[in-house]
């Protein structure tokens, strides 16, 4: 056997990756106060309860990205928070109006809390980035 085909059928029998890095980019951020929170979920059970990674951002332009390292691939859905007062929560305002900047992945939530079936999307080997537009009234 030469060391070209040894080389070619040794790599067929590697197995292929099952984890990676998904990089969120959040678009539309207004104000530099606070932090950005960035929850990641990875089922209906979990969501909007019971993160699987929280990552954080400094708000100091329009746009900033978070990276979920070594993510299995699969299905997700993730909730954004423009946490201004860094106080952990979502103020509202007059009316339950929300007084923060948030987002859903998917383009989902726009006019309430979405569940995760709205929420979700895929990350995959060729698909290992995700956009979402922040939210603010």
């Amino acid at each position: 056997m030469t060391l070209l085909a040894w080389t070619l059928a040794l790599f067929s029998f590697a197995p292929s990756a099952t984890t990676d890095s998904l990089t969120v980019t959040l678009n539309n951020i207004q104000g530099s106060e606070g932090k950005i929170v960035v929850q990641l979920y990875d089922s209906a059970d979990s969501f909007m309860n019971t993160p699987i990674h929280t990552a954080t951002a400094t708000p100091d332009s329009a746009t900033a990205s978070v990276t979920f390292n070594d993510l299995e691939y699969g299905t997700y859905a993730i909730i954004v928070l423009h946490d201004k007062n860094d106080n952990g929560e979502m103020d509202m305002g007059p009316g339950g109006i929300p007084d923060e900047g948030y987002a859903f992945s998917s383009g989902a939530g726009a006019m309430g809390p979405p569940n995760f079936s709205a929420a979700k999307f895929a990350f995959a080997a060729n698909k290992r980035s995700h956009d979402i537009r922040m939210i603010y009234w």
